[in-house]
Formats: C-alpha cells, sequence, structure tokens
C-alpha cells in the first residue's frame, strides 16, 4: 500500500469521525436549546397568567361611569363631588367619601365628546355591586355605567357590537355580558364563515349550562295536539 493511499484512508477517516461528532454535537445543541425554548415558553405563560390574575384583581372593585361632562377645569374635588351627587341624589345609594379610594377621567380630552369616560375605585367591591344592580336609575339622564373590563376584554365587546346589533335586528333579545352575546340569557356560540359573521344575518348556535357549569342542549318543545271537539 503507497503512502498516498495510506494518506487518502486516514483522511476519509478523520472526516467521518468529524462529520460524526459534529452530528451529535449538533443534535445535542438542539435538543438544549429545545428544552431551554420549551421552559421559556413555560415561564411566559405562568406570568401572563399572573398578569391577567392581577389586572382582574385590581379592577374587580372598579366602575366606569359614561356620559358626565367635562369642565375644562375640573379638579379631582369637583369630579369626586360629582360622583357622590350621582351616587347618593340619582342612585339612591348612601356612600360616604371614604368608601371611594379614587376618582379621575380616563383617556386624552376630546372636545368632540361631552365627557371623557370617569373611573369610579371603590374601596370594597359589594359596593360596586350594588351600583352596577342600581344602574337602571340612570335611565333618561344620558347616564350609564358599567364594569371596568381589561383591554382585551374591551377589544373583544368591539368585535361582538356589530354582531349583538344583527342579532338584534333579527328580532331577537341580544346583550353582552363581558365578552359574550346572551339572547334571552342563552349564550350563544358562533358558528360560520368570516363573511356570515360580518353581516347582520349571524349565525349562531345556542348552548345553555346548568347549575353545575356543565353544558346542556336546550330542550324542545313539543307541541300537543289540540282534541277534536
Amino acid at each position: 500500500m503507497t503512502n498516498e493511499m495510506c494518506v487518502e484512508q486516514l483522511t476519509n477517516i478523520v472526516k467521518e469521525v468529524v462529520l460524526t461528532a459534529s452530528k451529535e454535537h449538533n443534535n445535542l445543541i438542539f435538543q438544549n436549546v429545545t428544552e431551554l425554548s420549551d421552559q421559556i415558553v413555560k415561564k411566559i405563560l405562568q406570568l401572563d397568567l399572573k398578569i391577567r390574575f392581577y389586572s382582574n384583581d385590581v379592577k374587580r372593585r372598579n366602575v366606569v361611569i359614561y356620559g358626565i361632562k367635562e369642565d375644562e377645569d375640573e379638579s379631582w374635588e369637583q369630579i369626586m363631588n360629582q360622583v357622590l351627587s350621582i351616587l347618593n341624589t340619582v342612585m339612591q345609594m348612601d356612600v360616604q367619601r371614604s368608601e371611594i379610594d379614587n376618582c379621575y377621567r380616563l383617556g386624552k380630552r376630546n372636545h368632540k365628546y361631552p365627557g371623557r369616560p370617569l373611573l369610579v375605585k371603590f374601596v370594597t367591591e359589594w359596593r360596586k355591586v350594588e351600583m352596577l344592580k342600581k344602574g337602571h336609575k340612570l335611565k333618561g339622564r344620558k347616564l350609564w355605567v358599567d364594569e371596568d373590563y381589561t383591554k382585551e376584554v374591551m377589544e373583544r365587546r368591539k368585535e361582538l357590537i356589530p354582531k349583538m346589533m344583527g342579532i338584534r335586528k333579527s328580532g331577537k333579545f341580544a346583550i353582552l355580558k363581558k365578552d359574550k352575546i346572551f339572547v334571552n340569557g342563552i349564550e350563544l356560540e358562533e358558528t360560520g364563515d368570516e363573511e356570515q359573521n360580518e353581516t347582520a344575518d349571524v349565525n349562531v348556535k345556542m348552548k345553555k349550562t346548568d347549575t353545575a357549569g356543565r353544558q346542556v342542549e336546550p330542550k324542545k318543545i313539543r307541541q300537543s295536539k289540540s282534541k277534536k271537539k
């Protein structure tokens, strides 16, 4: 065997060893990167859940009042007095000033509208619930109250409003509860393609839950045949 053949064989052996080692090394790196990526994704999901929980916990005592006219140079004291006047005089609640943690306008001033929404932070959650229950007392005053929803829920509600209005035009009673559409107290599950959803003729499938939270099918009402006289 000549020296050239020996060198060639040794070169091929070295190449195979290097390629094998390189593949094993790459596989090991890929495995480590995959495991690290999975850990990062898991941490992100955990943080997202914590942020959502914190956001909901912070907002659970808040109420937003819409329709209160805004003065050019109104002070915090004036806003507080307006809120207390609405709560105690109009809505007939007996709220003390110490029961309101804070109140302020939301967003940037826009002169096209009479006033920005007003956020009210109660000290206790039951006061917020009481105010929402008595929201009907504001009827006819161009004022209304709603919960302080998260940004995600607000965006979802904006998407659902046209669909809800389409259902109302079809002669059904539809309302929004948080980020769900309800027709006559029954939650609606959307079906159909995007084009159908954008029109007034929204195809929806009703679903109803029992007291245990399990989904049940709406009962069909059987029509009894009238007896012949």
